[in-house]
């Protein structure tokens, strides 16, 4: 796995799938933190902090 960062990022219309897709790897490269937490219902919860 390529690690992503704000340097490495190539979010054009042809590259998009080439960064791994959407979700968490996009949101770690612009975040100070980010996790999810499972809900008890089903799905999960993802958060993120945001750098300043």
């Amino acid at each position: 796995m390529v690690e992503l960062t704000l340097d490495t990022l190539d979010v054009s219309e042809e590259h998009w799938d080439d960064n791994g897709g959407r979700g968490l790897p996009f949101i770690a490269a612009v975040a100070a933190s980010c996790g999810h937490t499972p809900d008890p219902s089903g799905g999960k919860w993802v958060w993120a902090r945001l750098k300043p």
